[in-house]
């Protein structure tokens, strides 16, 4: 995103956005870039380097694992619009613990290691409010997984 470029966000960002109030969203957005993925794209593979995390504006992604029959998976999550993924490359986690697949097509707004330490430095209080959003997301799919995991013993 230029410098001093006015930023505007879409009602669909904005909904992406919406656990900051609309003037952090706006800020927040000047460290953010777009990405759109056709249904079938592979966002992410399991081992591969993290290098962003991102929030998905539009569509559905995939979570999956391959188990030990090669070729199959299991689906760990269906993620929607409002979501956030890779957050583990934010907090210095170096690889990718799941495959990420579009289901349709995805549009996201994608945060750069890079852009996130520039993000700390420049407004620290943001980057605050975005590491409180990580924690809870994170906190959530933590209780889900432990849920889960209860249900099947």
């Amino acid at each position: 995103m230029a410098e001093g470029a006015e930023i505007r966000l879409e009602a669909t960002e904005r909904r992406a956005l919406a656990f900051l109030e609309e003037d952090e969203a706006t800020q927040l957005r000047r460290y953010l870039e777009p990405l759109t993925l056709p249904s079938g794209v592979v966002l992410a593979r399991e081992g591969e380097r993290m290098q962003q995390a991102a929030f998905l504006v539009e569509g559905r992604l995939a979570v999956k694992k391959e188990t030990e029959y090669r070729g199959k998976f299991i689906l760990l999550a269906v993620l929607e619009s409002g979501a956030v993924v890779g957050e583990g490359a934010l907090a210095g986690r170096d690889r990718h613990g799941a495959i990420m697949e579009a289901m349709e097509m995805c549009r996201l707004l994608v945060l750069s290691r890079r852009n996130f330490e520039r993000l700390l430095d420049e407004q620290p209080h943001l980057a605050a409010q975005l590491l409180r959003r990580l924690l809870y997301v994170v906190g959530l799919r933590l209780n889900r997984a432990g849920e889960r995991l209860a249900s099947l013993l």
